[in-house]
């Protein structure tokens, strides 16, 4: 996912001041369930073209082995440190367990669709022996992240916006756009 923001410092200033690392977030959930509907629909391409299958294979993997990885890191590296400053309740801790305990059974499924699609992605010949299983995991990825996404939207995102004033949230926009080396 890209986030540009204008070249001249004006600009660029009356840019960050309109955003906050929840927008940003919110962007990137969008764009994890984009990609995660089209890891389950690759299980059900079986009229495809060769170079489609490749291509799609190709990206799926790119994102869920690079972008999925940062968005992660922009919750445990930059959002939580901050929070776990502030006074968060033991029902609140029980939630963060459970979104940490989701976050492994998400890699799990991807260490298990990532040579599927590595394969698809090099030989699309091998497609049809490996339908059926994109299928099935693609489909249980798109749920994983479904869950795991709305509970970060119900839970972790109202406690972010009511635990820090408008200036935190957008310095963590920029640390998260600096750590993405998408802002000077």
């Amino acid at each position: 996912m890209r986030f540009s923001l204008p070249l001249s410092p004006s600009a660029a200033h009356a840019s960050l001041e309109q955003l906050d690392v929840l927008q940003l977030l919110l962007e990137s959930h969008d764009h994890i369930r984009r990609v995660a509907a089209l890891a389950a629909q690759l299980g059900q391409a079986q009229d495809a073209s060769p170079s489609y299958l490749s291509e799609t294979a190709g990206r799926v993997l790119s994102y869920f082995t690079q972008g999925l990885p940062q968005h992660f890191e922009d919750e445990d590296c930059a959002l939580l440190p901050r929070l776990f400053t502030t006074t968060i309740s033991v029902e609140m801790m029980q939630r963060f367990q459970e979104l940490e305990r989701q976050h492994e059974g998400i890699e799990l499924s991807l260490d298990q669709l990532a040579p599927l699609w590595l394969a698809v992605r090099n030989v699309p010949a091998c497609y049809p022996t490996l339908a059926e299983p994109l299928a099935k995991l693609g489909r249980q990825l798109m749920i994983q992240l479904e869950v795991h996404l709305m509970q970060e939207e119900q839970y972790l995102f109202p406690l972010v916006r009511a635990s820090f004033p408008q200036e935190t949230l957008q310095e963590l926009a920029v640390e998260m756009l600096r750590r993405r080396d998408r802002l000077n």
